[in-house]
């Protein structure tokens, strides 16, 4: 339907093609994976969301369900019941580059990633206002995101180039006055 309006109103014309661009590849790094398997409960209750010491909202277990905060220059992922490739997802947003699962694990999984955000000198708070006191301040700095997801998660992202499909715009026009 999207592609039909697309076509009627902008005489889009768009393919597709393969081309070799740099991605990260996800594998599972030298020490073992460290993300918890998660147990799915689909009759599990949401409940109240919870934070922790420093103010990060807590996910109740048992639902797929995730969760991004950022606060004084930390950036938290929160994932219950999430796939590898859902993880590979999460982290190709952040990173602005492909992100391929070659970890060959089929499980589902839970896990907090805490990373430095790539704005240094951010230190609003942006995500879910919860109540309660004020966060407190954490002593050490954050990992990079790299070091993040090798040191809590287990696994490395590796660069390299690889085929990627891409979209490729053959024509659009301005589109009349309505």
């Amino acid at each position: 339907m999207l592609k039909t309006l697309l076509n009627e109103r902008f005489q889009l014309k768009l393919r597709s093609e393969m081309k070799q661009l740099p991605v990260y590849v996800l594998v599972i790094g030298k020490s073992g994976l460290r993300m918890k398997e998660s147990i799915e409960n689909p009759d599990a209750t949401e409940g109240p969301i919870t934070r922790d010491a420093a103010g990060f909202p807590q996910l109740p277990p048992g639902h797929s369900a995730r969760a991004m905060m950022q606060m004084n220059g930390r950036v938290r992922i929160s994932g219950r019941v999430q796939s590898l490739a859902d993880v590979a997802a999460l982290l190709e947003r952040q990173l602005a580059r492909p992100v391929v699962d070659k970890t060959g694990l089929t499980r589902k999984y839970d896990f907090d990633l805490d990373f430095a955000s790539e704005a240094n000198g951010n230190q609003g708070n942006t995500g879910v206002a919860l109540g309660g006191s004020e966060p407190s301040q954490p002593s050490e700095p954050p990992p990079s995101l790299v070091t993040a997801v090798q040191e809590q998660l287990g696994l490395r992202l590796e660069s390299t180039k690889d085929r990627v499909e891409i979209l490729v715009i053959d024509h659009a026009e301005k589109p009349s006055e309505n």
